[in-house]
């Protein structure tokens, strides 16, 4: 009898990941107690979300009064594109109709983790679904029959 419950699927960014045997398969995903096995590029090959934001005091100083027609083409540019040219050291935005050139120094560049978990029922994830019903000390606080520490 198993005493953990399975992950829904694991995320394999191996290159010859597509070239692995069932059977191998199978046991990968025995050891690592998964129900499925899925390539990276499921999921878009990135686990992040990137964004673009124009550095205003950086853009100023080139710019002047020119700073909200960059900022407005970096928000309509492909973020996850601008982030490697400017991983090189500059980047090449069109703003009215005119090539401009950026340095990483003009860019603020956010990548935010992606929320690949699924929920473990229909409200939401197991940390969700305690607060949701009105479990936990907050609930025993509010019927006056806990204590409140202050630490």
């Amino acid at each position: 009898m198993k005493s953990r419950q399975a992950l829904s699927r694991a995320l394999v960014a191996a290159s010859g990941f597509a070239a692995l045997s069932d059977e191998l398969r199978a046991q990968i995903t025995e050891e690592l107690n998964v129900s499925s096995l899925a390539s990276l590029s499921e999921v878009g090959g990135s686990l992040v979300d990137t964004t673009a934001k124009a550095n205003f005091r950086a853009l100023e100083k080139r710019f002047g009064n020119g700073v909200p027609d960059m900022a407005r083409a970096m928000a309509a540019a492909a973020a996850v594109a601008l982030s490697l040219a400017l991983r090189s050291g500059e980047a090449q935005l069109e703003v009215n109709g005119e090539p401009v050139r950026l340095t990483p120094e003009e860019v603020i560049i956010t990548n935010t983790p992606l929320d690949l978990r699924l929920p473990c029922n229909g409200h939401g994830s197991h940390r969700e679904s305690g607060t949701h019903r009105g479990r936990g000390p907050g609930r025993r606080l509010r019927a006056g029959r806990g204590r409140h520490v202050r630490r």
